[in-house]
């Protein structure tokens, strides 16, 4: 009888000695996955603004349809706590923050000026969770006509 209390003592001592690695891989494992969703989102931002054409005044551009999968909160993945898209105040650009559960808040800056529908910045993506669409859509920026991402998002 002994002999079984000790060793689910020693199993349980092992569980609690392991768990710590485990947060930590589950939340290196969401900032590579949302890194890597935000490299989608560059990318498609990036390519409408170098690529593509502007549209005439009044008219819809071009447009990217962006698939991605986040994390939802498991033993094995953190969850995204945070993430947003501010545009640089005068610039064509973009800076992603980002921030998974147990991590820090991580930057990625992208080459393209995004903003919302009411063309406003910084678009607030919230705590994204499984498989979400957002639609990123080349426009003409009022007053002066300069090229300029609108995301959103489509799907939950």
């Amino acid at each position: 009888m002994i002999r079984y209390v000790i060793a689910v003592i020693l199993a349980a001592a092992l569980i609690a000695a392991s768990l710590p690695a485990v947060e930590s891989a589950a939340t290196v494992r969401g900032e590579c996955t949302v890194e890597s969703n935000v490299a989608a989102i560059e990318s498609a931002a990036e390519a409408l603004v170098e690529q593509e054409r502007l549209p005439p005044k009044g008219l819809m551009g071009t447009q990217r349809s962006v698939d991605l999968s986040f994390p939802s909160d498991s033993l094995t993945n953190a969850p995204v706590r945070h993430l947003e898209l501010d545009r640089v105040d005068g610039e064509n650009v973009t800076v992603a923050r980002y921030r998974v559960e147990g991590g820090s808040t991580q930057t990625v800056t992208i080459d393209a000026p995004i903003v919302d529908e009411s063309m406003n910045s910084p678009v607030d993506l919230g705590r994204p969770t499984g498989a979400v669409t957002y639609v990123l859509l080349l426009q003409r920026e009022p007053p002066d006509g300069e090229p300029i991402v609108v995301l959103t998002r489509t799907s939950r």
